[in-house]
């Protein structure tokens, strides 16, 4: 029953209405895009053709400035579309988004034919996450720890009694085998030392699963 092509966007809104699609999203991309045609174009949302589709991909990656300016109130004269340049992830996201409401405008019969069908998604560029070694230790100390005779193995040999009293240890903790531990801590940093294993992984790990 859309008589515009603003009501046909509020009839996609409003279709699902009770799914766990998040309408704000839909209705933003929706309505920067009919803001685009009207301002840009000078064209309707439904006289939309596939060059069309084309320039509005590439005016995602870069809007013009005039389109852009820091979060204000929808009625003020300070609003914009944009915020920036959105990120590659969130173009593709627009142009998923439009694609999915101009093939609904087509099944419903508001719309002949899809110009966003052989438009292709923009390419997301993958972020590379940097290796965080903020806690990692210098190779002096992890030398100083895991060489034969070095500070995990001096420990494993100390006799129980010897770090009982070093740590001041009372009642039931004096009477437990510290070196049965430091025996335990030193399996444990070498298995992450020399496999690189998460946390996780070497906390799951057995004996069993252990190969050469």
């Amino acid at each position: 029953r859309a008589r515009n092509d603003l009501e046909a966007i509020n009839e996609f809104l409003i279709k699902d209405a009770g799914q766990p699609r998040p309408l704000r999203a839909y209705k933003k991309e929706l309505e920067r895009f009919l803001l685009w045609c009207i301002k840009k174009q000078s064209k309707a949302l439904s006289d939309m053709q596939t060059e069309d589709c084309e320039a509005y991909k590439v005016f995602l990656a870069n809007p013009d400035e005039a389109w852009r300016g820091p979060k204000a109130g929808r009625f003020s004269s300070a609003w914009r579309p944009f915020t920036g340049a959105p990120s590659s992830a969130s173009q593709k996201y627009a142009v998923t988004i439009l694609k999915a409401f101009f093939q609904w405008l087509v099944s419903v019969g508001y719309l002949r034919g899809n110009p966003w069908l052989t438009v292709a998604l923009p390419k997301v560029s993958k972020k590379l996450t940097s290796i965080e070694i903020g806690r990692a230790l210098p190779q002096q100390l992890w030398d100083g720890l895991v060489t034969p005779g070095g500070i995990l193995d001096q420990l494993c040999s100390t006799p129980d009694e010897v770090l009982s009293q070093r740590y001041r240890l009372r009642g039931w903790a004096a009477s437990f085998p510290l070196s049965a531990q430091y025996r335990l801590a030193r399996a444990l940093l070498l298995l992450l030392g020399d496999t690189g294993v998460r946390r996780e992984e070497a906390a799951l790990t057995t004996r069993d699963l252990l190969k050469p």
